[in-house]
């Protein structure tokens, strides 16, 4: 399928800003540098969205690529009434969720409750960070194992945090992220 991107000049300075990924030394405990480096990478970003006091942040990593029908001004219309209004901690906009069930239909938001592999649109409301932003810095210090996370990659420490914790979870199905193969993935090191 065709990826849609858009070039700098398109990006919404006042509303968009990158975040320089982290790469550290060594795995300390994770089970590769590179998952160590994306909870890493998006705690710092979610940090930054705290300090600047946003309402709702989406985090777009580096390899996100759109569907071609992410344009369609009635689904982007739809979408972003629903998600303006509604209420949500979680939102993903892109996931590797089997959607079979929903293929040939357009997309649709709906309440998920089970674990997801995917955070490349990825949502968070500011309500959630106050507990989700110190739940990531502890699963830095926790032991690899620790019945409350430790040393764990993004997907499974949120995962996690999400069953545990009284959070309101939507998927967009399908979805209309995907996460291409880059030199960035988890098991490129």
């Amino acid at each position: 399928e065709k990826e849609i991107s858009w070039a700098w000049g398109d990006i919404d300075r006042e509303r968009c800003q990158f975040y320089q990924a982290i790469r550290p030394d060594d795995p300390d405990g994770f089970t590769s540098i590179g998952a160590r480096g994306s909870l890493l990478s998006h705690l710092g970003a979610l940090r930054l969205a705290r300090e600047k006091s946003v309402n709702r942040v989406l985090l777009l990593e580096d390899d996100v690529a759109f569907h071609p029908w992410v344009r369609d001004p009635d689904l982007l219309s739809t979408l972003s009434e629903r998600l303006a209004h509604g209420d949500w901690d979680f939102l993903y906009l892109g996931h590797n969720i089997p959607d079979s069930a929903c293929r040939g239909r357009p997309p649709a938001l709906e309440v998920y409750t089970k674990g997801i592999c995917g955070a490349h649109c990825l949502g968070l409301s500011a309500r959630v960070l106050e507990n989700f932003i110190p739940y990531l810095e502890s699963t830095i210090v926790n032991p690899p194992g620790h019945p409350d996370g430790g040393r764990m990659g993004f997907d499974g420490a949120t995962n996690l945090f999400r069953a545990r914790n009284p959070v309101r979870t939507l998927a967009l199905m399908p979805a209309v992220a995907l996460q291409r193969s880059s030199r960035t993935d988890l098991g490129q090191e």
